[in-house]
């Protein structure tokens, strides 16, 4: 009788489990049905929902960098620096036709979209390897909503398209991979794909050599494995690399027909077309040209804090899971393209390490470096998708060891999935919540701000001679593509040391507009040279060019010193006007103009703590903080310079004494200039929403701290030489305790801050008595 009922409980146990297992099927044969037939729902769904936040992102002007530089070539249908970036260059001319809101908007859309695409493909890769779902969806948002990765792919730059042409080869791999184990079967188109992909992004992104060059060898040993590999196929897979890489005759066409009024080179003969393509005016294995050389360690360190901030933790561990056990989550024709992967991104990291010949510990540098690491964060989300799916597949096997612990055990593992699937759901949701505001740029207008204050403060017909990316790409980029201020002539320092930009830019058009180049080429060394061309130093450029405006921002070459002799720099806000020594101008009427001179709204810069030093305080390696600093350092270089003058003057007065008189009036005059100066700029009230940091005496928007030092010393130096005016020794005690205390604000350290105090008390004992005297 028992035994009978044991049957009878066995029995009705195994066709309950029947059923549900049966039941389970059907589920997963719907879900997969849904799947297949719909296999492009997920990824257009995918698509729209980054593209939306993306657009909503992106810059609606010039941001800095080479963005500027790069929408002016597609604008004027020239050609970039080296390597030229053909393809991005004819792209962005076809996305610019779009009506916009600018030129940079356009070509920021079409970043958007290759952003949007490459999360789209990374999804499809990884339900195709998978067969999961929110693992495809898990790698796609985590890498697509990265900062780093968001930020590029809002910015008219290649990297977004660069992160396209990686997923492509990606997913490329594995069509190889899967039809080259299928007996019979010849993987010809997808192989034929795979090598024009390789040749076609390489006319986009160099970087890409490095992807390329594994993927073919691990192609080539597979053909050759499976003796397919003969001269035939060899030389179609040569030819549609090759047809890859046409969008590079781009260059000589451009050189050749196109009246660009800003390119870079001149192509029309072979050995110019090699040398840009392969950047030997930078050095092709190099970053930056002219920088020491790099630091293996501290790129590799930097790279890897960089991954575990940009990723989070959580996805760095999941990718070491996944390129330890990842291939249990797949099938084994995926297992030798996750191997070639890892393998990928091993050998890129450690190429670009000791290709980056910058150092990562300057923030600046750091920024630069960080959109090439999205090269080695694209296969770290993959492998971190990878080790998700083999999560998710471990906690569904269970061995039953006996009916009293098949629901218990079932529950334990339902347990488990929910965990695991929270966990990535949460990741996803960290990465969107936390860089939804810091990467929405749509409002950010700093860098056009920063160049239209440049543009506005100079005379009409200027002439203006700048370099550095930041003000050479954004005021070029206003003038010729947004049409602001056309009558501005800008002369590329840098550029018109080659011989091709006064032939290719200088003589063609700034000379009609009236620049006179007194030579081919600028070089500190006037006079013949051994390529046959005629050099000209400033000087000369000075002279040729003498009863016009002219001004330089961001400096001037400092080997050539040919014109301190006879010129002067005096400072115009971020430039710096060109006077004849023999020029002489009223220190009133200049203070007065360079008060005002730039009508910057933005904070300087708030300590950490402040509420709303999110919104002011940009990050050290941002462009938007160099532009702040710079436009804050230009209301106060009138002062000064006075300042720094009247110094000098004080130390030839003890060289010279028998001049006493004489060196007291220009001393006197230059120290009330730059007291009045630095006075009118701290108390001016021009900015919109003035905030205080919570204790007296700060009152109104902080300025550069050590503009407080440099009142306080104005002021010092005017009571010293009328010493009966109590005013100017209160202005300087008030002023060096608001600098010592902002100093102790922001953990800034003056080795000179004793003197300063030792100075507040002989000031705090003096201006008693100055009051009693005046009683």
């Amino acid at each position: 009788m028992h035994q009978t009922m044991r049957r009878k409980h066995v029995k009705q146990r195994n066709i309950a489990l029947q059923e549900k297992e049966t039941k389970l099927s059907s589920n997963k044969e719907r879900k997969t049905y849904l799947l297949r037939g719909n296999s492009s729902t997920v990824p257009s769904i995918i698509f729209c929902i980054v593209l939306a936040l993306y657009t909503s992102s992106i810059y609606p002007s010039v941001p800095g960098g080479d963005s500027g530089e790069l929408v002016i070539a597609a604008h004027e249908l020239g050609v970039a620096h080296p390597p030229g970036y053909p393809l991005f260059t004819m792209l962005a001319k076809l996305f610019q036709v779009i009506p916009s809101i600018s030129p940079v908007w356009s070509v920021g859309f079409m970043c958007a979209c290759f952003g949007a695409a490459s999360a789209a493909v990374l999804f499809s890769l990884l339900h195709r390897m998978t067969g999961s779902v929110l693992s495809g969806v898990f790698t796609s948002s985590v890498f697509a909503f990265s900062q780093s990765t968001w930020m590029w792919s809002i910015t008219a730059e290649v990297f977004s398209l660069n992160n396209f042409f990686i997923v492509s080869l990606l997913w490329v791999t594995i069509q190889f991979s899967e039809q080259s184990q299928e007996k019979g079967k010849y993987p010809g188109n997808i192989l034929y794909t795979g090598c024009f992909i390789c040749g076609v992004s390489l006319t986009n992104q160099h970087t890409m050599v490095v992807y390329v060059a594994f993927t073919s060898l691990w192609v080539i040993s597979v053909l050759l494995k499976t003796k397919v590999m003969d001269i035939y196929i060899l030389s179609k897979m040569v030819a549609s690399f090759l047809v890859g890489l046409l969008p590079y005759i781009y260059l000589p066409i451009s050189s050749v027909f196109s009246n660009a009024r800003s390119t870079w080179g001149d192509h029309s003969s072979f050995s110019a077309f090699i040398n840009h393509m392969l950047r030997i005016q930078y050095g092709s294995f190099q970053l930056a040209h002219g920088i020491s050389a790099a630091n293996f360690t501290n790129n590799i360190w930097a790279q890897l804090m960089h991954c575990t901030n940009n990723l989070t933790n959580t996805v760095v561990i999941l990718a070491v899971i996944g390129a330890m056990v990842g291939q249990r989550a797949t099938r084994l024709a995926f297992h030798q393209p996750i191997f070639l992967w890892f393998a990928m991104m091993l050998g890129y990291s450690a190429f670009f390490a000791w290709l980056a010949n910058l150092d990562p510990k300057d923030p600046l540098y750091y920024g630069v470096m960080e959109r090439f690491w999205l090269q080695s964060d694209i296969i770290v989300c993959v492998l971190a998708g990878l080790g998700l799916s083999t999560l998710l597949k471990e906690t569904k096997h269970c061995d039953v060891i006996s009916s009293g612990f098949t629901s218990l055990l079932d529950s334990i593992n339902g347990l488990k999935k929910y965990c695991v699937q929270f966990l990535a759901i949460s990741v996803v949701l960290f990465q969107v919540l936390r860089n939804i505001e810091v990467c929405n740029q749509s409002k950010n207008t700093v860098v056009r701000d920063f160049a239209i204050n440049i543009i506005q403060s100079l005379p009409n017909n200027s002439i203006m001679v700048g370099k550095g990316d930041l003000t050479v790409n954004s005021v070029k980029y206003l003038t010729l593509c947004e049409g602001v201020r056309p009558d501005l002539r800008f002369v590329d320092v840098e550029m018109m040391t080659i011989p091709w930009y006064i032939h290719k830019i200088g003589r063609p058009f700034l000379s009609k507009q009236g620049v006179i180049f007194p030579g081919d080429k600028y070089h500190a060394v006037p006079g013949l040279h051994t390529d046959g061309k005629v050099g000209f130093n400033m000087k000369m450029f000075f002279d040729a060019n003498k009863g016009q405006d002219i001004f330089t921002c961001i400096g001037l070459r400092s080997e050539d010193t040919s014109w301190i002799n006879e010129y002067r720099l005096l400072p115009w806000g971020s430039c710096q006007r060109v006077v004849h020594m023999s020029e002489t101008f009223d220190l009133k009427d200049y203070i007065n103009l360079h008060v005002n001179i730039y009508n910057w709204s933005l904070p300087y810069r708030l300590p950490d703590s402040h509420k709303r030093a999110r919104e002011t305080n940009f990050p050290w390696s941002s462009w938007e903080r160099v532009a702040n600093e710079e436009a804050w350092l230009a209301r106060g270089r009138a002062a000064f310079y006075f300042l720094n003058m009247a110094e000098d003057i004080k130390k030839a007065e003890r060289k010279i004494p028998e001049n006493k008189e004489i060196w007291m009036n220009k001393k006197k005059e230059l120290f009330f200039a730059a007291y009045k100066g630095f006075k009118m700029i701290i108390e001016n009230k021009y900015h919109k929403n003035p905030v205080t940091l919570g204790k007296p005496p700060y009152h109104t928007t902080p300025v550069p701290i050590t503009w407080h030092k440099n009142l306080a010393l104005a002021a010092a130096r005017c009571h010293e030489m009328m010493p009966h005016e109590q005013n100017y020794a209160l202005e300087s005690l008030k002023h060096f305790k608001i600098y010592l205390q902002l100093t102790e604000a922001y953990n800034e350290l003056d080795h000179e801050a004793e003197n300063i105090s030792n100075y507040i008390k002989h000031l705090e004992k003096i201006i008693p008595k100055l009051k009693e005297n005046i009683k």
